[in-house]
């Protein structure tokens, strides 16, 4: 006999999370309705599910440390397999992001009325220093010129990863 069911068309991930600070999460999305899902999580199947009428799917995972790259692929009742969906990445992270103010070092007295604090992170991380946001390069530096008051200046840098994991530095200048 021939097959001439449709084949399903590939999966599609419904996930907006890009890093999270949870071991277990719920990944889902949507295929045809009442059809078998194959989860793979970095190249390793995690098992199946079948989409409930409205073809959505939910499936619970456990993360493995950094990248989790997810894919998913439909399988017909005759067995006709979809096209690989697109793959979708989370980041498990648990540590403080790196953190490193290479300028100015605490105690310096400067004398002008402006220094520019630099460092690095890691990439993707978000920095505040004192409060307001600084641009963040590809590679994780930045850089930010901050006008200074008569005598001691706190400087508060704070580092926040995708996952929401922070670390805090504070350095004391004072402006002669």
């Amino acid at each position: 006999t021939t097959d001439n069911s449709p084949i399903p068309t590939k999966p599609v991930f419904s996930q907006d999370l890009i890093a999270t600070t949870s071991a277990n999460i719920k990944i889902g999305g949507a295929a045809d309705p009442k059809t078998t899902v194959q989860v793979t999580q970095n190249d390793r199947v995690l098992g199946t599910v079948v989409t409930k009428d409205d073809g959505s799917f939910t499936y619970d995972v456990a993360l493995e440390k950094n990248d989790n790259i997810f894919t998913a692929v439909a399988v017909s009742e005759t067995g006709k397999k979809s096209s690989v969906s697109l793959p979708y990445d989370v980041k498990y992270l648990t540590a403080q992001p790196k953190l490193d103010i290479t300028s100015p070092k605490d105690g310096d007295k400067i004398s002008s009325d402006q220094t520019t604090v630099t460092g690095k992170t890691d990439s993707g991380d978000s920095i505040t220093i004192n409060g307001r946001y600084v641009i963040v390069a590809s590679d994780g530096s930045f850089s930010y010129p901050l006008n200074l008051n008569s005598g001691d200046n706190k400087i508060e840098v704070i580092a926040t990863d995708p996952a929401g994991n922070k670390a805090t530095k504070e350095i004391n200048i004072q402006k002669l």
